[in-house]
């Protein structure tokens, strides 16, 4: 699922994530700067997906799309964290993180330390506090990662 979520946020002309996703009247999407660029090495102003025309008028801001990719970024990395963290099979021990200043909080840039039960993600101790995950359980992330017996 992560690679078809990651393609769903991927602009078509630098085929990278969608940085301040712009759409044109035609519905098609891509980066302000990509469609910018595009438009000013081209005589013709056509849809690099349809080839449409479409003017400079024509072109708006997809807040939506911004903010989808913005979350589907933070998923990503959760479940690449989830992934990094799963306990190995044969009952070996939970596997240590070789990194762990990747494990970062995408809205506050503090460590991942605590595992919130209810909503089943990576969050830091500013997160815990905040009122978005008022009322959850919480474990230290070495405590989640341990196998069940």
């Amino acid at each position: 699922m992560d690679s078809r979520l990651s393609k769903q946020i991927q602009c078509s002309v630098c085929l990278g994530d969608f940085t301040d996703p712009v759409s044109l009247l035609c519905d098609h999407t891509f980066c302000r700067q990509c469609i910018s660029n595009h438009s000013q090495s081209c005589r013709l102003k056509l849809c690099p997906e349809c080839r449409r025309p479409y003017t400079m008028w024509d072109i708006r801001s997809n807040r939506v799309l911004r903010n989808m990719v913005t979350a589907v970024r933070e998923h990503l990395s959760e479940q690449q964290a989830l992934r990094d963290m799963n306990v190995a099979t044969c009952g070996a021990s939970a596997r240590v993180f070789e990194e762990p200043e990747k494990l970062v909080c995408s809205d506050h840039q503090e460590r991942l330390k605590l595992f919130c039960e209810t909503d089943q993600k990576l969050v830091c101790l500013i997160c815990r506090d905040g009122e978005r995950h008022q009322g959850h359980t919480f474990k230290p992330v070495e405590e989640a990662a341990e196998p069940r017996k």
